[in-house]
């Protein structure tokens, strides 16, 4: 493989305002076979999402890792990849102990909800992988998934009987774009604190180390104050 991965995330300005922990999570993994990245976004009204961010994110990256040895395709990978880890956090919510319904809705609105994006590259496929909003950069050309603030956290589906919105935030599987291994040379996940600041994305996706990202992100939501949001950026290049 002759890609290079690395992420980073900071704080932002209103969770510093109110004291909240940095809900936010990203993990990456390479090898001489493949290259796995994800960052997942914990729903901001949970008392402790970052714990589901955290937990999610790095079932993500060790279960693709798992299943792309295996020689699962990206065609199967966006379904099955889900469905593992609705089974993962669903195995976490019957370990708390929890039978009422109300306390079991309560948890996963507290601990479980967070969206996900990830990328995944070997020597035969590329693809990007997403449930819930966030941003896609493909070389300087951005994707926002905006979901109206109605994201599909995939924890909905184990409580999809107390859901009371539109039913397209109960996904089935993760929403997969899949590439020519020569069309792309620069992949760019973000939260969506880069909604509106697509600047700073494009100038976040030429940095070549996680120490240096990380410093853009410090100097954009601690000292400039131009993220509100927690900010979270993923960035793989073809070297």
């Amino acid at each position: 493989m002759t890609w290079k991965i690395f992420s980073a995330g900071a704080i932002g300005g209103s969770h510093r305002l109110r004291n909240l922990a940095y809900q936010d999570a990203h993990k990456t993994y390479v090898d001489s076979e493949m290259v796995v990245g994800f960052l997942t976004d914990g729903c901001g009204s949970g008392k402790r999402s970052e714990i589901g961010a955290g937990l999610g994110v790095d079932f993500l990256v060790r279960r693709s890792v798992t299943l792309l040895r295996k020689g699962l395709g990206l065609d199967q990978l966006g379904k099955v990849l889900f469905v593992d880890l609705v089974d993962y956090l669903g195995t976490i919510l019957n370990a708390s102990g929890l039978a009422d319904v109300q306390q079991i809705g309560g948890y996963v609105n507290d601990y479980l909800l967070f969206t996900a994006l990830g990328l995944v590259a070997t020597s035969d496929e590329i693809g990007v992988l997403s449930c819930g909003d966030g941003v896609i950069g493909f070389g300087d050309d951005m994707i926002y998934l905006d979901q109206d603030n109605k994201p599909s956290y995939p924890a909905y589906v184990l409580i999809k009987n107390q859901i009371q919105r539109s039913p397209e935030v109960l996904a089935d599987r993760f929403r997969t774009w899949k590439l020519k291994t020569d069309s792309v040379s620069l992949l760019t996940l973000a939260s969506d604190a880069f909604q509106d600041r697509n600047d700073l994305l494009l100038e976040a996706s030429k940095c070549s180390s996680s120490n240096q990202l990380q410093m853009k992100l410090n100097k954009w939501t601690v000292i400039e104050d131009l993220l509100d949001d927690d900010a979270t950026v993923v960035v793989a290049r073809k070297e």
